[in-house]
């Protein structure tokens, strides 16, 4: 491969790159941002320029179109151009200090740019192409003028590059994976400064015959253009696998949903009056934040509804069961909590009179926002499964008929 990687290593990248930059078409094309689509060009620019790399590709082209090695290299260098053209577009539309319509107008003479450079340079590269040799190898003023050209967007992409993955890493607002696509950024950012720019200024060294380094430049290129797609397709890659974290069910708000269940299905048997449906209920694992709300409302109603039946706990009984659970001390608050909620559900499972009480802790717990409630439901329902079976109601929890 031109790539100068065994196949073992290259065939996998470039099936990772297939698979992102396929999917990336079909699930963010349609109705899509703009850097979306830009970002999507990218990356088809990326992959048929490392495909034309590859030994299978390259013979099959050789054997029907009749194309050589060299030109080859030269077609997929020249996509090389569309993609840094592509990618910024792409750190254009994302930065957002523009309205969308000077970023489209921009970018589009970001595009006119780059087929002018590529004109250039398949003109320039014309007679290493002629000979048959590597644009490196060849040498002459005319090459010096091509790397000069294929530079010219790709180099102007990194310093916005740089820019917007720096802003991305410093917000103080920022998770921390939020950072880690910006910190990729930064890594492709700095591994096409080191060695873009190198390429004319070594290829003119070479040229006033001050440095030879056409075997430098043969090794390194190839490898460098290959990783700078692979960290590319990296990036791309994050948004399908947090959409389809968050489709599976597997984000946190899911979770929660799930977690909240067990206790919530006992409730609605002990109080039925708290069942209510949403009008349009999520489908699929993945739980949205009004599903979760309508679980936090029906479990609120639901303590409040047992509210006449609950007492305060004998000193020695909240002991032993916190002894017997292994309850960590700084979950006593919560584990209590359960208990008593327990007992409060047994009392009425058992047909006992409701008494008149002041008794608010299971109930005054008020967040300021959804996260904040659900957070201290969980840490109720934690302990429901451990107190509901220590009252001796945690038989299937039926409601006295």
């Amino acid at each position: 491969m031109i790539t100068g990687l065994p196949d073992s290593v290259a065939w996998p990248l470039l099936l990772f790159m297939a698979v992102v930059t396929i999917t990336r078409f079909a699930f963010y094309s349609t109705n899509s941002t703009q850097y979306d689509k830009y970002l999507n060009y990218t990356l088809g620019f990326a992959l048929a320029s490392n495909l034309l790399r590859d030994r299978t590709i390259e013979t099959c082209l050789n054997q029907v179109v009749g194309w050589d090695l060299t030109t080859m290299q030269q077609i997929s260098l020249a996509l090389m151009i569309f993609v840094g053209a592509e990618f910024r577009g792409f750190t254009t539309v994302w930065r957002g200090d523009l309205p969308n319509e000077e970023a489209i107008r921009r970018h589009r003479t970001h595009r006119v740019t780059a087929v002018v450079c590529c004109v250039v340079f398949l003109v320039a590269a014309t007679p290493a192409r002629n000979a048959g040799e590597h644009l490196e190898v060849h040498g002459g003023w005319p090459a010096v003028i091509a790397w000069s050209f294929y530079e010219i967007p790709i180099v102007a992409l990194t310093a916005p590059l740089m820019w917007m993955c720096i802003k991305e890493t410093v917000r103080r607002d920022a998770a921390f994976k939020e950072r880690l696509v910006p910190l990729g950024g930064i890594v492709i950012g700095l591994l096409i400064a080191v060695s873009n720019p190198g390429a004319a200024v070594l290829a003119l060294l070479e040229e006033l015959g001050w440095l030879h380094s056409v075997d430098y430049r043969l090794a390194v290129h190839s490898v460098i253009f290959f990783t700078i797609s692979v960290f590319a397709n990296m990036l791309a890659a994050v948004p399908c696998l947090l959409a389809v974290h968050v489709r599976t069910g597997l984000d946190s708000m899911s979770r929660t949903w799930r977690r909240l269940q067990p206790m919530l299905a006992d409730m609605t048997r002990i109080v039925p009056a708290i069942v209510f449906q949403l009008d349009t209920p999520s489908r699929y694992r993945r739980k949205t934040p009004l599903d979760v709300h309508q679980s936090v409302v029906q479990l609120r109603d639901a303590m409040l509804q047992l509210r006449p039946w609950t007492q305060p706990l004998d000193n020695e009984e909240a002991e032993r069961f916190l002894r017997q659970h292994a309850v960590p001390p700084r979950q006593h608050p919560e584990a209590l909590r359960a208990l008593r909620l327990a007992r409060a559900a047994e009392a009425k499972l058992d047909g006992r009179p409701a008494i008149n009480n002041d008794q608010t802790e299971t109930t005054t717990y008020r967040g300021t926002s959804l996260q904040e409630e659900a957070a201290d439901l969980l840490r109720l329902a934690t302990w429901w499964p451990a107190a509901r079976t220590y009252t001796g109601s945690g038989h299937a929890m039926e409601v006295a008929q």
